[in-house]
Order: structure tokens, then sequence, then C-alpha cells
């Protein structure tokens, strides 16, 4: 996916999460070369509905997988 395609995918899993009551859910961008896991980092830390996120462990997805944490 482009950037911009993911973005618009990442707001419409918020929205999902948010009208089912979930506090978390994580993102899986992979590694490549960067361009989705620092845009998608820039665009959470934007979102007033989002209280934290974080790389997943390394045997869970380590720096590929994302955790986002609802306020």
């Amino acid at each position: 996916k482009s950037l911009e395609e993911a973005i618009r995918a990442l707001d419409d899993q918020i929205e999902s999460a948010i009208l089912s009551s979930l506090g978390e859910f994580y993102v899986i961008h992979g590694l490549g070369n960067g361009i989705l896991m620092k845009g998608i980092h820039q665009h959470l830390k934007s979102l007033n509905s989002v209280k934290d996120y974080y790389f997943a462990k390394e045997g869970d997805g380590g720096m590929g997988k994302t955790y986002v944490i609802l306020k």
C-alpha cells in the first residue's frame, strides 16, 4: 500500500475500534525501507484519540508491528 492508503486504512481501523469499545489493536506495516512505519507513527502522534503506540517485542513482530492504545 502507499502511505496515503495505509493512513486511510489506519483511520478506518481507529474508528472501528472506538465504535467497538476496543482499547488496543495493532498494525502490521513491515520493515521495508521504513516509509510506512515512519508515516504511520507520525500520524498516530497527531491523533487525540491515541493514548500511546509502541513497537511489538522482537518475538512478536518487532519493528514491523506497532501496537496502538486508544484513550
